[in-house]
């Protein structure tokens, strides 16, 4: 089904598919990091990061980068996050 998208409109985000191995070169451990996706589906631009949890400050923290890499939000130095 095609669903006609209004540019600037939406951002659609989520954790996407398998975990990611990885290790700390610090301690040798190997863990799993989890990939943050958001994408602007009028222009199916994507942003996708890996993090290290799906806690509520990640997957916040998530959204305030992609906002700022798709240039639709700036930092206010009153703002704390």
């Amino acid at each position: 089904m095609h669903i006609e998208h209004i540019g600037g409109e939406q951002m659609q985000v989520d954790y996407a598919g398998l975990k990611i191995p990885y290790t700390d070169p610090e301690t040798g451990e190997i863990n799993q990091a989890s990939v943050f996706v958001a994408t602007l589906p009028a222009s199916n631009y994507i942003y996708a990061e890996a993090q290290s949890s799906e806690n509520q400050c990640n997957w916040n923290n998530g959204h305030v980068r992609a906002l700022e890499y798709f240039g639709g939000w700036s930092r206010s130095p009153y703002l704390t996050i």
